[in-house]
């Protein structure tokens, strides 16, 4: 190993034991950030595989798949930071199981409100090198394009509505190849169910308008949304209050009332975590009202005979 390199190790290891006294998460991206000039100058990121596993363990003591296990632990308890100060340590290893999970935690880093605008950007952009990366190393990862589609749309939202609309259809093509490497997962049939229901609740005003601005938007329909809704539903019935509440709204919109007003029932007693599943909450139970004269009756649930009963 070179002078230099073993400064630069020297030079991370001094930032790693320091980070403690950083005040904010704004402070510790940008610490973080010297990890890329660090692949920079020594190659890092072309070690081979038995290297790279060398590496690791003496960096961290610890193999990829125990860190990732590590790291998954801290995501499930909302440590979204210290799964990135975990994971960046491995970010050049080529490994898409830890490329995926640093582009998710940026993801849930840059959702939250103490995170000024240009961190935010910066967490964005970061997770899409990442994402990006990892889908021009594999195609076949479910997780990969599930995250690809999340981060990409968010990326584009940031830019207006232009590119955010010039770039929806790819967002759609890796939530359907998710779906497909992955049928089961639950949030990919919700995020497709959803893009579908936003696409086809575009009306044909707006959509002269975006022709005239942007360019044509995709199409969907809502018997689409309908379909990855409830296939969402149908795989972790109540997971997700958002879920069944836009399953009410497509229903509606598809003239199934009496599903409708099941489904807005059902959000009524779902527990809500943020302000939007509160406004969602609110107004199903405005919809609710709306459909109050739809009965769940016995003589709702069976068609009528179309003769008198003299006949």
């Amino acid at each position: 190993m070179s002078k230099l390199t073993v400064h630069l190790v020297n030079v991370i290891k001094l930032l790693s034991l320091q980070h403690d006294n950083l005040k904010n998460i704004s402070d510790k991206v940008v610490k973080l950030q010297f990890l890329s000039v660090f692949k920079a100058i020594t190659n890092f990121g072309a070690v081979s595989d038995n290297v790279e596993d060398k590496i690791s363990k003496y960096w961290l003591g610890k193999s990829v798949e125990e860190v990732i296990d590590e790291a998954d632990v801290l995501f499930s308890q909302g440590k979204y930071l210290d799964v990135y100060e975990l994971l960046n340590r491995l970010k050049f290893c080529n490994n898409v199981e830890v490329q995926w999970r640093i582009g998710r935690a940026l993801f849930k880093l840059s959702c939250q409100n103490s995170i000024n605008e240009e961190v935010r950007n910066e967490m964005i952009h970061e997770a899409y090198e990442i994402i990006m990366a990892s889908l021009n190393t594999v195609e076949d990862s479910a997780k990969v394009h599930k995250w690809a589609a999340i981060i990409i749309d968010r990326k584009n939202g940031m830019r207006g509505l232009e590119h955010r609309v010039k770039n929806s259809e790819i967002v759609k093509n890796h939530l359907i190849k998710s779906c497909e490497l992955d049928p089961n997962d639950v949030t990919a049939q919700y995020l497709l169910g959803r893009w579908c229901y936003e696409m086809s609740n575009i009306t044909w005003f707006q959509r002269i308008i975006s022709k005239l601005l942007y360019g044509d938007p995709p199409q969907s329909s809502f018997e689409e949304a309908h379909k990855y809704l409830s296939r969402a539903e149908d795989l972790h019935p109540r997971f997700y209050l958002q879920n069944t509440y836009l399953l009410g709204k497509t229903c509606l919109k598809l003239g199934q009332y009496y599903r409708a007003k099941h489904y807005f029932g059902v959000v009524g007693n779902l527990p809500v975590h943020n302000d939007y599943e509160r406004h969602c909450a609110a107004d199903a139970k405005k919809l609710l009202k709306r459909l109050d004269k739809y009965s769940l009756e016995k003589s709702a649930l069976f068609y009528e005979y179309p003769f008198g009963t003299n006949e």
